[in-house]
């Protein structure tokens, strides 16, 4: 398999601070064009309940060519309209264009012959037109007493997207609102409490939505699907926060309700394969505690933990009237800072994310280890830096899946474990860097 992908990227920005407090104008221009290429070759050879070989091999190729943009146009204005209240208004405007190339060739009597069955061009459109009005205001002392948020956005968007041959034609345009409420009450200067409710939209990626069959994988193919409607996500929370000399620590309680949840699905083949594609599988409900400790105990140490166990329950009985899974989940993070001379720092980051709900069944377990280290070089202005992601190899992927129709069990591992070596100045005075900002991405 060989993949290249060329990025550009394109920024415009603009502030206006204006000598009435609090009074502010920004807008922003962005605009990411992506061109991507991935060629694979397939070989596939068959096997007994022996595992002797049998029949002939077969050889595939594939290409999958992607081309997209996104444009996003932003503009925001805020007011005060009395000595503790501000008015926020604005604009957000999201443009986007997918064109995929998609081609599956079969090797027959010596050359490889293109299948017009397994192969195809898909557009794909959406503009996305977002506006927003809020209100904050504050009742009370300074450091202490009420702080409200309330604000309301609408959001039309309209999408659409055909093959070259017409076999697959979508439409979806839509006009939603989503309310936000956020109270928070300050006992003191150091602790908090805080109500929040906000109605959110996930939008399918524009991956999820390429219609295409990827076939590097016979057995466990992989599919968009455009027909995909945006999950709609209700979620409440109520916390608290406390700080201390050295330490701060924050708890919240959530819960969240979300309809045409967005999983992958999985259905059986014909030919015995299994076919991973995504679905607006219904309902997904979950509720849980949220929990983070911030601590410097001492002079050369700091650390981030953070902590959150919830009940999950996905609801896809409407496609399949079995696949509904419930289940306990949890993953935490631990960041541990050492500064190990007057200027470098070494980083240990651990990660551990549980064994997952899925509709079908459970996703095996994540945990990895990152490593980092940093050393100021001069006067600060320049650095050299190591970082070591997935430093003991132990990040796979997996699942496992039991319907009244199928099972299956599946592993990948991919090669997570990488170092990267930077060197930076900087003609400013300080850095403001995090340590492990631009580490690997891990595709496990």
């Amino acid at each position: 398999m060989g993949k290249r992908a060329k990025v550009g990227e394109f920024a415009l920005n603009y502030s206006r601070n204006f000598s009435t407090p609090k009074k502010s104008l920004s807008a922003s221009a962005t605009t990411s064009i992506e061109e991507g290429k991935e060629n694979t070759d397939i070989k596939t050879q068959d096997l007994n309940e022996k595992l002797s070989l049998i029949n002939t091999a077969s050889m595939q190729k594939t290409h999958n060519y992607e081309d997209g943009v996104i444009t996003n146009l932003k503009l925001d204005y805020s007011v005060p309209i009395s000595p503790t209240s501000i008015f926020e208004t604005g604009y957000k405007g999201i443009f986007r264009t997918i064109k995929a190339d998609f081609e599956t060739s079969n090797f027959i009597n010596a050359a490889y012959i293109r299948n017009p069955a397994a192969s195809n061009l898909f557009d794909f459109s959406e503009d996305v037109q977002a506006a927003y009005a809020q209100i904050k205001n504050e009742i009370g002392e300074k450091g202490t007493g009420w702080q409200y948020e309330i604000g309301l956005r609408a959001e039309l968007v309209n999408n659409q997207g055909q093959t070259v041959d017409r076999s697959t034609q979508i439409s979806n345009n839509y006009l939603k609102v989503f309310p936000t409420t956020q109270v928070l009450y300050k006992v003191n200067e150091r602790m908090t409490w805080k109500f929040t409710y906000g109605k959110r939209i996930n939008r399918p990626g524009l991956g999820q939505l390429n219609p295409f069959v990827d076939i590097t994988d016979v057995l466990n193919p992989h599919s968009g699907n455009p027909n995909l409607k945006p999950e709609i996500i209700d979620a409440f929370e109520f916390g608290y926060a406390k700080e201390f000399e050295n330490y701060s620590f924050s708890s919240s309680l959530f819960t969240r309700h979300s309809v045409n949840t967005i999983r992958a699905f999985y259905q059986q083949q014909a030919d015995g394969s299994v076919l991973n594609k995504p679905m607006n599988i219904g309902t997904a409900d979950s509720y849980g505690l949220e929990n983070m400790l911030i601590g410097k105990p001492t002079t050369f140490y700091d650390f981030n933990a953070s902590l959150t166990l919830f009940e999950q329950e996905l609801n896809a009985s409407n496609i399949l009237t079995d696949a509904v899974q419930k289940s306990f989940n949890w993953y935490g993070k631990l960041i541990n800072n050492i500064a190990t001379g007057k200027s470098s720092k070494l980083q240990i980051i651990g990660n551990y994310n549980s064994a997952a709900t899925t509709p079908q069944g459970r996703l095996l377990a994540l945990y990895n280890i990152d490593l980092g280290f940093q050393q100021k070089l001069g006067k600060g202005n320049s650095r050299i830096s190591i970082i070591l992601v997935d430093a003991f190899n132990t990040l796979k992927s997996g699942s496992s899946n039991f319907t009244s129709n199928f099972t299956t069990e599946r592993t990948q591992k991919a090669d997570t474990r990488a170092i990267m070596i930077t060197f930076a100045h900087s003609f400013k005075s300080a850095f403001k860097e995090k340590l492990l900002e631009n580490k690997f991405s891990k595709e496990f």
